[in-house]
């Protein structure tokens, strides 16, 4: 076999790999989280957004109010939560101070879908003829 022909082999076989551990994990139900909607009501501190005394993953802010101007004010925050972070999306002052017995964390849908849709299983197939 020429060193050609070995390196077809070997992507066909690794292609056939990582196809078929796709297959298994979507098979399984395991997938990404999708993101939900969710509301935080947070102080703005350090360019940063703090509530209930954890610091929130900001991965983006869509919000008509740049982040920057409410600083030191207590916010209700919009947006959509994910596994990797908080995309802000609607924010409007609650209080002109950072007030931790305002703030709160929580979903805003009741039950949250939060696995892809999975394609209907494939009927069984019998012996071919």
């Amino acid at each position: 076999m020429t060193s050609r022909a070995a390196r077809r082999v070997f992507r066909q076989s690794c292609l056939g790999a990582v196809t078929a551990a796709a297959l298994w994990l979507s098979a399984s139900g395991v997938a990404a989280s999708l993101p939900i909607p969710y509301v935080y009501v947070a102080c703005i501190a350090g360019g940063g957004i703090l509530s209930g005394g954890q610091t929130v993953t900001l991965t983006g802010w869509r919000a008509d109010t740049p982040l920057a101007t409410l600083e030191g004010k207590t916010v209700r925050i919009e947006g959509m939560l994910s596994p990797t972070g908080f995309l802000a999306e609607k924010a409007e002052i609650v209080a002109d101070g950072c007030r931790p017995e305002l703030q709160k964390a929580e979903a805003l849908c009741n039950p949250c879908l939060t696995a892809p849709p999975q394609p209907p299983p494939m009927p069984p197939t019998g012996p071919r003829k």
